[in-house]
């Protein structure tokens, strides 16, 4: 099984992707070397994955959440709600970017090393997906603040381009997998039990 956050991120918010790409066709009509007219488009691609990712995140977060704090692991229901907003206040994906260090930060939280644990479940996929979680942020940034210096960072790495967004997407779609069955199985070594 999956998250009710990974089946919406599947679902709804790569629709909402799907509806910027048809737009960026219907301006360009499928065909390539329009730069002026498709920079606005390329940067409004790449800030929503980075939006998308960071909602598929904080959804994932709260169902962790609730995963680890069931009336087996808490049997309070009062407990259990004080818990959950302790485990809420402050969260970085909240307020914040959805990087690597945030995420990482936010499922520390549930007792979750959360790239150690991608990362021995995919050694060779789980260097690529930090690199283009980093990458993705990075152009979110630059893209969000107009700043120069972080657009030129990520430019040099990877161009501003349709075809970057539809690597970028495909990177995420893997390690938004890869990430909801790490997050699985910890929930199900801790509390013994199918967290979804």
């Amino acid at each position: 099984m999956v998250s009710e956050a990974l089946s919406s991120w599947r679902d709804s918010r790569s629709t909402n992707l799907d509806a910027l790409v048809g737009a960026h066709q219907a301006v360009t009509r499928g065909l390539p070397g329009r730069p002026s007219l498709t920079t606005e488009l390329n940067h409004a691609l790449i800030a929503r994955l980075a939006s998308e990712l960071q909602g598929f995140s904080r959804d994932l977060h709260d169902q962790a959440s609730d995963g680890f704090l069931t009336s087996l692991t808490v049997p309070d229901p009062g407990i259990r709600q004080i818990l959950r907003a302790r485990l809420e206040d402050g969260r970085k994906l909240d307020s914040g970017n959805a990087n690597a260090g945030n995420l990482g930060n936010d499922f520390l939280r549930i007792g979750l090393r959360l790239w150690p644990n991608i990362h021995a479940a995919h050694p060779v996929r789980g260097v690529r997906w930090h690199d283009w979680v980093e990458w993705l942020n990075l152009a979110r940034n630059g893209i969000a603040h107009n700043d120069p210096v972080k657009l030129g960072q990520a430019s040099a790495a990877h161009p501003l381009t349709l075809a970057t967004f539809r690597t970028a997407r495909g990177v995420l779609n893997q390690f938004a997998s890869g990430m909801d069955a790490v997050v699985e199985t910890y929930l199900r070594g801790k509390t013994g039990v199918q967290p979804w």
